[in-house]
């Protein structure tokens, strides 16, 4: 008996330890740090160099969400454009670098920050979901205002994962790059869980892995978005040539 109520108060604590987890991991995902962009003089000096202006950029998302960027396009423009997606925590700054690179060789550049982070409106990032749309309607924005050749996009880490997914959807990209992308954030969720404990994946597949999956049910609870889908196998095979 006294092996029996051991084993009960043991099943108590884990799952109450799993549930708390699961809240503060469901938070964690849903309140990422929102840096400030900064940095704009350096940015316009660097545009600057090749002959191009930054402009402030916005448009509306589907549910009203208003997303905000920098557009450019260099002096000696090829007549094409790019999209930049940046990761998770980041901003249209964290880009500016491959802005250089891309300023170089002829093309204009699209720097938007992903909803809820920099400057872009949203309660919350959703790493995909809803994001999809939102890089379609920076496509068409780019369509309608600036009549580009061809549209590229490349993404970085959560950018790279939303681009892949919003293949499905814009199916006019030339070509994309996705930068260490993940194929189901289920997948890095276990990954990140482990890093947070100085360990190895294994740690969320296993003993913090129903903490890991009641964070999800708690996201689709308190923001009804599920998380947990993959990438579809359309976007991989689409996207993975130019990758």
């Amino acid at each position: 008996m006294r092996a029996w109520r051991l084993i009960r108060s043991l099943a108590i604590c884990y799952c109450s330890f799993s549930v708390v987890l699961a809240v503060l991991l469901g938070e964690l995902a849903f309140r990422p740090q929102r840096m400030p962009v900064g940095g704009r003089q350096s940015a316009e000096a660097m545009a600057a160099r090749f002959g191009a202006g930054l402009q402030d950029v916005s448009i509306s998302a589907l549910d009203g969400a208003q997303l905000r960027g920098w557009f450019a396009s260099p002096a000696h423009s090829n007549g094409d454009a790019v999209i930049l997606l940046h990761g998770v925590g980041d901003n249209r700054r964290g880009m500016v670098g491959f802005a250089e690179l891309f300023f170089s060789k002829g093309y204009a550049v699209l720097l938007p920050d992903s909803r809820a982070q920099g400057e872009s409106g949203g309660k919350f990032p959703t790493y995909g979901v809803r994001e999809t749309d939102d890089v379609h309607r920076w496509f068409e924005w780019l369509v309608t205002q600036q009549r580009p050749r061809c549209i590229f996009g490349m993404g970085e880490s959560m950018g790279a994962a939303i681009l892949l997914q919003s293949v499905e959807e814009e199916t006019r990209f030339c070509a994309v790059v996705a930068e260490s992308p993940f194929a189901s954030l289920r997948r890095i969720a276990y990954v990140r869980v482990g890093q947070f404990a100085g360990m190895g994946p294994w740690l969320g597949k296993t003993v913090l892995r129903p903490a890991v999956e009641l964070a999800f049910l708690y996201g689709k609870i308190t923001r009804g978005v599920w998380l947990t889908l993959p990438l579809k196998t359309r976007s991989l095979e689409a996207a993975c040539p130019f990758s």
